[in-house]
Order: C-alpha cells, then sequence, then structure tokens
C-alpha cells in the first residue's frame, strides 16, 4: 500500500521547455517504492489545482502526460493543461533500415 498522506495544492508548472525528457507531465496518486507491487489504496496524497501552462518540447517516452488520480478517498480535482505541446523523440530515430 502507497503510504504517502496531505496535499499538494496551487502549484503552476509554467513556461517550461522539455528535451528528449522522459515522463514529462506526470501527476501519480498511486506511486508505489516498493520492490513488489502495491496493493490497491485507499488513501493517498490528495492533489488539487495544479496547472501545466505555456510547457513545450520533446518526450522521449511515448506517454508524455500521465495522470493518475484514482485515490477513492481523495480524488484529484482542478487539474488543468494550457497550451502545452509534447512531442515524441528520441526513441528511434537512432534506428537505420539496412537492405538485405
Amino acid at each position: 500500500m502507497a503510504r504517502g498522506r496531505g496535499f499538494a495544492r496551487s502549484i503552476v508548472f509554467q513556461d517550461m521547455v522539455m528535451d528528449r525528457v522522459r515522463n514529462p507531465i506526470i501527476i501519480d496518486q498511486n506511486y508505489c517504492d516498493s520492490a513488489t507491487p502495491c496493493e490497491k489504496q485507499n488513501s493517498a496524497v490528495e492533489v488539487s489545482n495544479v496547472l501545466f501552462k505555456n510547457i513545450r518540447g520533446t518526450s522521449a517516452s511515448t506517454e508524455a502526460i500521465k495522470l493518475s488520480c484514482r485515490s477513492t478517498t481523495v480524488p484529484c480535482h482542478g487539474i488543468a493543461l494550457e497550451n502545452v505541446k509534447l512531442t515524441l523523440k528520441g526513441v528511434c530515430e537512432k534506428l537505420r533500415m539496412r537492405n538485405g
């Protein structure tokens, strides 16, 4: 079970440039730092009023934005993305096709 409790609120991430970042935007109420899988949790850190604004650049992972707000007791609310543009880069561009 995740052991987080408390809150994270009124946070602004603004005017950021990402360059081949893994998981550039992530909120995960179900984060587990255990070597074994955590059970489904029924409490977590309350996340509210978070703004991601004017964020651009490239992601090295296919899932550039992950919002995992599945707490059964304190679901996230007030999460907003404004003017966010992330593209995938750096994962496959180093591969070359070779004939025969």
